[in-house]
């Protein structure tokens, strides 16, 4: 399957403007501050659970396509969910 996202791996590294072109760019930015509050988080600790999420996408969507395709009957909620959670990695 041809998949259009840029091929991971995916790592994580904190960087600026400046040096993204060193590391070969980046993918997504996760910002340490909320956004609702404009205040930086007290505890990093959901910004890196949110990295570590972003950074895991491209083995989360192999994983997933190949869970789908072993399945012999195709039927019953978490078939189904994991049916839309496909179609929304691929842009549906």
């Amino acid at each position: 399957m041809t998949h259009q996202h840029t091929p991971g791996p995916w790592d994580i590294s904190q960087v600026d403007e400046n040096n993204a072109a060193e590391i070969g760019g980046y993918v997504a930015t996760v910002h340490w501050v909320k956004i609702e509050s404009g205040q930086r988080l007290e505890d990093d600790s959901e910004a890196a659970a949110n990295a570590n999420l972003i950074a895991a996408a491209p083995d989360l969507l192999v994983a997933l396509e190949d869970v789908l395709n072993m399945v012999e009957e195709p039927e019953g909620p978490y078939y189904h969910g994991a049916r839309r959670a496909l179609a929304k990695a691929r842009g549906y």
